[in-house]
């Protein structure tokens, strides 16, 4: 099994870290659009079509799915196992960073989507809603820092 050093350790942590506080901090956006939908919504009606509404909550089912679809693509053993034999450990970090911070981006999505539905159509419950999703698909793509360790070790280890 792959040993790692005390500098590769230090590096994972790091950016374990950084991308730990990305996360963080689209959970916090998250909690300031609820915030605003809920002091906006009662000033502002903008009357938008239940058509309109459905269609805004099949982009956010799909964009759900994908989210955790690509989070098992992303974090597939096998694919990254065959990243860090072209790339090396530096991108193999670089890789799950990039790749966590997209899905964050994407579940940010899904929370801007919840806020124009629940803006538009000037009911606060609907961003309540998607709140409650997108705090779901964080909890499911937050990154765990022994899961990382565990991958890493997978990855670097070619002798298999």
């Amino acid at each position: 099994m792959f040993e790692s050093s005390e500098e590769m350790t230090k590096k994972i942590s790091e950016v374990y870290n950084e991308t730990s506080r990305v996360i963080i901090g689209f959970i916090f956006a998250t909690v300031l659009l609820v915030g605003g939908a809920w002091f906006l919504v009662p000033k502002v009606d903008l009357a938008i079509t239940e058509q309109t509404i459905f269609w805004l909550w099949i982009a956010i089912v799909l964009l759900l799915f994908t989210v955790v679809g690509l989070q098992k693509y992303f974090l597939s053993p096998k694919r990254l196992r065959e990243f860090a034999k072209e790339n090396g450990f530096s991108n193999l970090l670089s890789e799950l960073k990039i790749k966590t911070t997209m899905l964050g981006i994407f579940s940010i999505l899904i929370a801007i989507m919840g806020f124009l539905i629940s803006v538009m159509g000037g009911n606060t419950i609907e961003m309540f809603r998607t709140a409650a999703i997108v705090f779901v698909v964080f909890m499911i793509i937050f990154p765990r820092i022994q899961i990382w360790r565990k991958i890493i070790n997978y990855a670097m280890d070619f002798k298999r």
